[in-house]
């Protein structure tokens, strides 16, 4: 009887064990989904952030302002946020 008891002892801490790693797991794999999310939307900023300097280079380009140290600016701005 004394075996079983300890070996029903052990079965439980196994049990235990394997669900604090499944929680764990869990954990990660929200993290994961977390941080996925937050570089997806920091990447649409981004897009759009290059979308509107390239608008702003292009009626800069309109108005003739092609030589102006605004315009490189401009320009060194949308080749930064291209790569």
């Amino acid at each position: 009887m004394e075996a079983l008891t300890r070996k029903q002892e052990q079965l439980k801490q196994k049990q235990d064990a394997y669900k604090r790693a499944l929680e764990e797991a869990k954990q990660a794999q929200q993290n994961a989904n977390d941080n996925y999310i937050k570089g997806s939307q920091n990447l649409q900023k981004l897009e759009n952030e290059l979308e509107e300097a390239r608008r702003e280079m292009e009626r800069m380009e309109k108005a003739g302002d092609n030589s102006s140290k605004t315009y490189k600016e401009q320009a060194k701005a949308v080749s930064n946020l291209e790569k």
